[in-house]
């Protein structure tokens, strides 16, 4: 794709120098996305307000991003309101009308407004305004795109999410070492890592919180997958949670708690405190997706010393076989635009612009990769909703990029400025033990990364999609959290002792009545409609 870039040098702006002020004129390439209108254009929207910190003068409403946008396209972004309750507002805007041109809504929303009439029919807009890279990123996505659509017509631009990142294995591996037992194959394998890493540690072994999530996520040792809806001996759906081997895996949690694997008052902790025990070295294995390192990594490695190192395994099976994990419908929210508004072409390009930044400048050789990482710094490219839209790949083409860079030394094949970033702090970290990079290294960049498990993960298609795929009918949103909460309960008091574990069988019975046939009989019907 042929591009002409003509930048605006302005005296003494480093920030628009390196934002490149980058008027785009298209070389009868088709991309009119690129050519800014002669006059100014003006969207309205609003935002959930964001904790990040912003240089000097600036704010959510007035960013490196939004300057971009009249500065490169002139498209003017007036945000009518932020909150922190954003779904609120925006439910009781919805409901009296009084809607921006622009913004983001989640299915349920989506849902309403369709049907009230209330969003534009993008399907000629997205066609002709659509960059081609934008288009791919949708293609890449079928499944999640079609639930944009009615009879065919797009009425919202999915937003997508950050790939598949399943949860693993995390384990403190001068502790592993120190066992002197290999990475465990299998359950009991792990149990017999876990009781020795309580030994060591004087405390616990494994950190889980009252959320069960971790324990959830390690179910799928067993072949049992308590968050997703999957098909039973009779062919129809069913929820994970309350299939009958969940109580081999319930059991086994309840003997490691009897044990002391567990820590005694995981019912009363949030992850604020895992990280604490987990920071200051009372655990020494967690279930966590990739970005461990960015959440628990850096503060434990400054306090514990770099040789206390966690690193991300598969999971061990109980027979052995390489482990199948759950993937749930991943789409973040949905861009809609007001039926009423004058530009919709104008938001168009600005999901465009966004995914050129990301994707396309510095692969094209159009931006240094300091040039994008402006728009990138301190969290800047989460600040850019309603306008945004994930690289499911990116993760996956970064970690390719760094993984070849670092094994031969050519970083020529860092093709997109992520890939730089990523490269050149796993080095860091590699070369200097600097404990601010280490969570680019178990990541994405050492040998024995997350992203070197989730690559193989994914090509060898061990994932298990969830059943219901898409939006959730109304009865299981309206019994949802009632249900989670009978199951949640239920499963922590067999985990600590306090019900046998044939009270699965009981428990189960409750979660029917309470509501879980009624939504899994509208679940059915939505997966043979």
């Amino acid at each position: 794709m042929k591009r002409k870039l003509v930048t605006v040098l302005l005296a003494g702006s480093m920030v628009l120098t390196a934002m490149g002020n980058i008027a785009y004129a298209s070389e009868g390439t088709g991309e009119d996305w690129m050519t800014p209108y002669d006059e100014t254009v003006t969207l309205s929207t609003v935002r959930e307000a964001v904790a990040y910190e912003f240089p000097e003068g600036e704010d959510l409403t007035n960013s490196v991003w939004t300057k971009a946008y009249k500065d490169v396209l002139n498209v003017e972004v007036v945000t009518d309101w932020t909150s922190d309750e954003y779904d609120t507002k925006l439910n009781l805007a919805i409901a009296s009308g009084d809607l921006p041109d622009v913004f983001v809504a989640d299915d349920v929303q989506l849902k309403q407004l369709q049907e009230a009439g209330m969003i534009m029919d993008l399907t000629e807009v997205y066609e002709e305004y659509a960059s081609d890279t934008l288009k791919g990123l949708m293609e890449a996505e079928p499944s999640v795109f079609a639930t944009a659509k009615v009879d065919d017509k797009i009425y919202a631009i999915p937003r997508l999410s950050g790939g598949f990142h399943p949860s693993l294995l995390w384990l403190r591996n001068d502790w592993l070492e120190e066992t002197g037992l290999e990475v465990p194959a299998t359950i009991e394998e792990l149990e017999a890592v876990l009781t020795a890493m309580k030994d060591i540690s004087g405390n616990y072994a494994l950190a889980i919180d009252q959320t069960l999530s971790g324990l959830y996520s390690l179910a799928a040792a067993w072949g049992v997958y308590p968050e997703i809806w999957v098909k039973g001996e009779d062919g129809n759906l069913v929820y994970g949670a309350t299939v009958p081997e969940m109580k081999e895996a319930l059991a086994i949690w309840n003997k490691w708690y009897d044990a002391g694997i567990l820590k005694s008052d995981f019912a009363t902790m949030n992850e604020d405190a895992v990280k604490q025990d987990v920071v200051s070295g009372k655990a020494g294995a967690m279930m966590y997706p990739s970005w461990q390192g960015w959440t628990f990594g850096i503060d434990e490695v400054k306090q514990q010393g770099t040789d206390a190192l966690f690193l991300a395994h598969e999971l061990p099976t109980a027979d052995g076989k390489a482990a199948v994990y759950p993937r749930q419908f991943s789409n973040d929210d949905y861009i809609v635009v007001n039926k009423n508004c004058e530009n919709p072409d104008a938001v168009l390009k600005l999901i465009d612009y966004y995914v050129y930044i990301q994707a396309d400048a510095y692969t094209n050789g159009d931006m240094t990769a300091e040039e994008v990482e402006v728009f990138n710094a301190n969290n800047m490219q989460h600040t850019t909703r309603p306008f945004s839209v994930t690289n499911t790949l990116e993760d996956i083409n970064r970690y390719e990029m760094v993984k070849e860079a670092r094994e031969t030394g050519d970083e020529s094949v860092l093709k997109i400025s992520s890939a730089v970033e990523c490269y050149n702090a796993t080095m860091k970290w590699l070369n200097e033990q600097d404990p601010d990079y280490v969570a680019y290294a178990t990541q994405f960049g050492m040998e024995g990364s997350a992203m070197e498990k989730n690559y193989a993960i994914t090509n060898d298609n061990r994932i298990q999609n969830d059943a219901l795929w898409g939006s959730a009918p109304q009865e299981l949103l309206d019994y949802g959290s009632t249900l989670d909460d009978i199951l949640l309960e239920g499963f922590t008091k067999i985990i600590m002792g306090a019900e046998d574990v044939d009270y699965f069988d009981t428990l189960i019975e409750q979660w029917y009545v309470a509501g879980g046939q009624t939504a899994t009989d509208a679940v059915n019907a939505r997966y043979n409609h």
